[in-house]
């Protein structure tokens, strides 16, 4: 549609839509940020543990459907970008600083860059905050190009990487149901009478039916009974 063909108001409804956007994508990048702050702590600490979980990936997946790469990806920011005490060790507390200077990047941009292998100074030196996405790719080939036969720089290429992770295993979520029981009345008894065996098996063949209709989908069906 040509632009001689909009009204006012529709130019003016597109520019709208943009800053929304804009302003949106923004706090998709801070949200991003701080989740991976989060996701960091609870793989330093290993808090993972605390649902039996036995790595951070398997954990991450489980929750929150992220693969290893993007999980990969957030913890890595952080241990390069997030700001350090005397000894070395990421500082957590609410405030989730990084480093001076990378900052003004978006977080988008620090997963591009968490794989270049130079300085902190140098990548500040060469890499702009106001570069867009495809022009950090393009400087990192430049710089991958320049580097052949060097080993002072070394820069993965992320394609290369996600095809890696994705041969990694992951624990997958499991196809299941769990009927969480709360009766006023003695727990034991009412578990153990015919009736309640009867529902049991009525949850087991709907459950069956679902994962019949969805084959390729991993399901979790929660469900409260109140007696």
């Amino acid at each position: 549609m040509s632009n001689d063909l909009l009204s006012i108001d529709e130019k003016r409804r597109y520019k709208s839509l943009c800053n929304r956007i804009s302003k949106e994508y923004s706090n998709v990048e801070n949200s991003s940020l701080k989740i991976s702050f989060y996701l960091y702590e609870i793989y330093k600490k290993k808090y993972f543990s605390i649902g039996d979980f036995k790595n951070i990936y398997d954990f991450a997946y489980y929750h929150f459907g992220l693969s290893r790469a993007t999980c990969n990806n957030f913890i890595n920011v952080i241990e390069k970008f997030a700001l350090k005490d005397e000894s070395g060790n990421v500082i957590l507390n609410d405030e989730n600083k990084l480093i001076d200077g990378f900052e003004r990047f978006a977080f988008s941009k620090l997963c591009l860059l968490v794989s270049v292998n130079l300085s902190l100074e140098d990548i500040l030196k060469i890499f702009d905050p106001v570069m867009s996405a495809r022009t950090i790719r393009e400087k990192k080939r430049e710089l991958k190009g320049l580097s052949a036969g060097s080993d002072k720089v070394e820069i993965d290429d992320e394609d290369e990487i996600e095809e890696k992770e994705k041969k990694k295993p992951v624990k997958e979520k499991p196809n299941q149901f769990v009927v969480k029981k709360m009766f006023k009345d003695d727990f034991d008894k009412i578990l153990n009478e015919e009736a309640d065996k009867n529902l049991f098996a009525d949850f087991n063949k709907m459950f069956d039916s679902i994962k019949a209709m969805y084959p390729d989908k991993n399901i979790e069906i929660e469900i409260s009974i109140v007696c």
